[in-house]
């Protein structure tokens, strides 16, 4: 599960003394529910247009899903007074309620990680303050990075959707949008209470320990990677280009039919996240090699092709193209492999062999 590699926030609520509902004694409160089978997930997901919920689950059945899983908990005691905790729970109770469920997810701006934090603060009169630590800050892009790193698929995948706004610097509030870094801030974070300020944090330890490697890159990863699998491509390319130079019987028109087609579907993909909520998203430069032109030319391309004739098309394609290559080098991360797969079409586009004099 991709999503698992990122982390998850809830808040516990544990009565040692009497509860007011002696069934519900030790519960979780959780903002990460979503319904994985509705129809049309991943692209509501994509578009920003999925609602997730919060519910309320048993710390014990929590902990042993997350046993399941191999996943660790660890869990943060906060240094709450009574009359926080009470109003947390009261903040917890109204948010449960049918009609105040259900919010539109957005994962950098209001997931079940901020969720969490602003109700907390909200239940301790905003006397929270933070240690925002002196320095450079991480990009959305790094801070992605630094959970995905050893699964380069998924992190190609991500980079390939996430535009020049994720390679921008969020501000020390919004970098809480990941449970990881929550849980550091609030280590460091105190709390006032009648004039004395204290840690935040009364105690922390892993509830649950973690036995899942989230480290597991071995050498077939290496050879297996968005960048082997784009080497693989270029050099298969080059290969047929040469033998396509040297047979002189016409250009390899269904190579290239192959290529535009694919880079022309990637590139619909990249037009529709324009009109996605995540504001990440909607302005990439990938989409200048991932060019949907690939498909709207792909015609009128691929009949002179065959014809032996040149085609004036391949130079609207060509100059996007070099213009994508320098800004990916200037303005953007691109996703993994991205800029071999930008020199092979370039390559294709330049490429005057299997062309007859007419």
């Amino acid at each position: 599960m991709v999503y698992a590699l990122y982390g998850h926030t809830g808040i516990r609520i544990h009565y040692t003394g009497s509860a007011p509902c002696p069934i519900i004694t030790d519960f979780l409160a959780n903002w990460g529910i979503f319904a994985q089978q509705e129809r049309f997930f991943v692209m509501r997901f994509a578009f920003g247009l999925t609602d997730y919920r919060m519910d309320i689950e048993s710390w014990e059945g929590f902990c042993e899903r997350y046993n399941w899983f191999n996943c660790g908990i660890y869990e943060q005691t906060l240094n709450l007074n009574a009359d926080e905790k009470k109003r947390l729970v009261e903040a917890i109770w109204e948010n449960y309620r049918p009609e105040n469920r259900f919010y539109r997810y957005n994962f950098y701006y209001d997931n079940c990680t901020t969720r969490a934090r602003d109700i907390i603060e909200s239940a301790t009169d905003g006397r929270i303050v933070y240690n925002e630590k002196e320095g450079d800050s991480p990009t959305w892009r790094d801070m992605i990075h630094s959970f995905n790193y050893d699964h380069r698929w998924a992190r190609c995948g991500n980079d390939l959707l996430l535009g020049v706004g994720s390679d921008r610097h969020p501000d020390f509030r919004q970098r809480q949008f990941l449970p990881f870094y929550l849980r550091d801030d609030f280590q460091h974070a105190t709390i006032e209470h009648d004039g004395v300020w204290e840690p935040l944090v009364k105690e922390e330890h892993w509830a649950t320990p973690s036995r899942y490697n989230y480290h597991s890159s071995t050498w077939v990863d290496s050879v297996t990677s968005p960048l082997a699998a784009s080497l693989y491509l270029a050099f298969l390319i080059l290969i047929l280009s040469l033998w396509e130079r040297n047979r002189k019987k016409g250009r390899f028109w269904i190579m290239d039919l192959v290529l535009l087609l694919g880079y022309g579907i990637c590139g619909m993909i990249l037009l529709m996240m324009v009109f996605s909520q995540h504001p990440t998203v909607r302005l990439n430069c990938q989409i200048l090699i991932f060019n949907p032109l690939c498909l709207l030319f792909l015609w009128p391309m691929i009949k002179k092709m065959r014809q032996g004739r040149k085609c004036q098309l391949n130079r609207v394609l060509l100059g996007m193209a070099l213009v994508g290559l320098i800004l990916g080098l200037l303005a953007q991360s691109f996703a993994e492999g991205v800029m071999v797969l930008a020199c092979i079409l370039i390559y294709r586009l330049c490429n005057p062999y299997g062309l007859r004099t007419r």
